[in-house]
C-alpha cells in the first residue's frame, strides 16, 4: 500500500490549532475517565454496580444520538455546538471534583453525574467527527486527519492515566476531576483560533427530525461501504473495550493491583492505541482488509489478557488489544467520512458514534455481570470468543444474501 507523510494534515492552520486543544484536553478527559470507575468501586466494591456507572455515561449517546446527527445537518456552525457541550462537561467535571473535595460523593451521585456527561457527548461526540471535514476540506488528507485526531487522543490515552495513577497517589481522585475541569480551557482556546470556510453547498430537503433520521437509514442500508464496517463497528466496539470495568476488576481481584496500577495498564492500552494510530496515519487510503480481520486480532489479544498472570503480561496483551483496536476503527470512521454524501455525513457519524459509545451501556452491563458472576479472567475470555462468533455470523449472511442477490 503506498505510503504518505504521517503528519500532513497538520500542515493545515485549523487542524494543527484544534489537534493541539483536543490533545491536551483529552489528556484531563481520561484522567477522569480512570478516576470515574475507580470512585465507583471504591463506593460500591462491585464489579457489577461500576458497569452501571459506565452504562449510564452512554445509555444517551443510545437514546439521543441519532436525532442529534439530524440536528448537525441542519447546523451549519459547529463551533457553536462544541462551545455549548464542552462547556458541559467542563461543569460535569467541577461538580465531581467539588463532591470529592468536600466529602458527598455518593454512588447516586456518580450514577448521576456519569448520565449527565453522556446526555452532552451525545451531541458532542458526532459533531467532533463531523468537524474533522469541515476543518480540512480536502479528502485527500482526511484519512490522515482522522488518524492524527487518533493520535491526539491516543497520547492523551498515554499521559492522562499515567498522570492518573500518580495524582491519585499523591493527592486523592479528587485531584483528577479538578486537572479534567481545568484541561477544557485547551480546546476552548482551539475553537476560538479555529476560522472556517463557507460550508459546503449541499441540496437541503426540509425535513422533520424523524424524517431526516429514517432518510439517513435507508441511505445507509442502500450503501454495503457504510453498512457493513458500521456493523463490524456494532460488535467489536460492543464487547471489547469495556476496560474501565473489565480491567479494573482484573487488576483489584486477580492480579491484587492498586489504582495505580490500573491507570499504569490504561496507559498501556494507549501506548498500543499510538503506534495503531501512526500506522494508520501512514496510509494513504482507507484499507478494508484492516476493516474486515482488524477485529479478529483484537479479540484474539483481548483473550490473551485473560491469561495474563501478572500486571506487565496484562500490559503487554493490552498494548497489542490497543494497536489493533485503534487501527480498525480509523479504518471504519475514514471509510464512513470519504464515502458519505455532505448532507448525509452528520447522521451517518452520529450512527458511528451511535455503535461506538452508545452500543457501551450494553457491553459494559454484559461485562460488569460477567466479572461479578464467573470472574474478570471468564468474562474476558467469554468477550472475546463472542466477538469471533458474532464476526464470523456476519460475513456468513453477508456471503448468502450477496449470492441471492447475484
Amino acid at each position: 500500500m503506498k505510503k504518505q507523510n504521517p503528519f500532513i494534515a497538520l500542515k493545515n492552520r485549523n487542524f494543527l490549532i484544534y489537534w493541539l486543544g483536543l490533545g491536551i484536553s483529552q489528556s484531563g478527559t481520561w484522567m477522569q475517565n480512570i478516576a470515574q470507575p475507580w470512585l465507583a468501586l471504591i463506593i460500591t466494591n462491585d464489579p457489577l454496580l461500576v458497569g452501571f456507572v459506565s452504562a449510564a455515561q452512554f445509555v444517551p449517546i443510545m437514546l439521543f444520538s441519532l436525532f442529534s446527527g439530524a440536528l448537525i445537518d441542519k447546523i451549519k456552525d459547529k463551533k457553536r455546538i462544541l462551545y455549548l457541550t464542552q462547556g458541559g462537561q467542563c461543569l460535569v467535571s467541577l461538580i465531581f471534583a467539588l463532591s470529592v473535595f468536600f466529602d458527598f460523593a455518593s454512588y447516586a451521585l456518580v450514577l448521576s453525574l456519569a448520565f449527565a456527561m453522556g446526555v452532552f457527548n451525545s451531541l458532542d461526540s458526532p459533531t467532533r467527527h463531523a468537524f474533522i471535514y469541515e476543518l480540512v476540506h480536502d479528502r485527500a488528507i482526511l484519512q490522515n486527519a482522522v488518524a492524527l485526531n487518533a493520535m491526539a487522543v491516543s497520547v492523551s490515552r498515554i499521559v492522562g492515566p499515567s498522570l492518573a495513577g500518580l495524582v491519585m497517589a499523591s493527592f486523592g481522585i479528587g485531584a483528577c476531576f479538578l486537572a479534567n475541569t481545568i484541561s477544557f480551557v485547551a480546546i476552548f482556546c482551539s475553537l476560538f483560533l479555529v476560522h472556517l470556510k463557507a460550508p459546503e453547498k449541499i441540496n437541503e430537503q426540509k425535513q422533520n427530525v424523524l424524517s431526516a433520521v429514517k432518510s439517513a437509514l435507508i441511505y445507509i442500508k442502500k450503501r454495503d461501504i457504510l453498512l457493513t464496517p458500521l456493523l463490524i463497528l456494532l460488535i467489536f466496539a460492543t464487547l471489547i473495550p469495556n476496560y474501565s470495568v473489565s480491567i479494573s476488576a482484573l487488576v483489584r481481584f486477580e492480579l491484587g493491583g492498586s489504582d495505580s496500577d490500573f491507570g499504569y495498564l490504561m496507559a498501556w492500552i494507549g501506548v498500543g492505541a499510538l503506534m495503531g494510530a501512526l500506522g494508520s496515519a501512514f496510509m494513504s487510503r482507507v484499507s478494508l482488509k484492516v476493516i474486515y480481520f482488524g477485529p479478529f486480532v483484537c479479540a484474539f489479544w483481548l483473550f490473551c489478557v485473560g491469561l495474563a498472570p501478572s500486571i506487565f503480561w496484562a500490559g503487554v496483551g493490552l498494548i497489542f488489544t490497543g494497536f489493533s483496536f485503534i487501527m480498525s476503527l480509523n479504518a471504519i470512521n475514514a471509510c464512513l467520512q470519504l464515502f458519505s454524501r455532505a448532507e448525509f455525513r452528520g447522521r451517518v457519524m452520529s450512527v458511528y458514534s451511535l455503535f461506538f459509545l452508545g452500543s457501551t451501556p450494553l457491553g459494559a452491563w454484559f461485562a460488569g455481570y460477567l466479572a461479578s458472576e464467573f470472574g474478570s479472567r471468564q468474562g474476558l475470555f467469554i468477550c472475546s470468543i463472542l466477538t469471533v462468533i458474532l464476526l464470523i455470523l456476519l460475513f456468513a449472511l453477508k456471503y448468502i444474501f450477496s449470492n441471492k442477490k447475484g
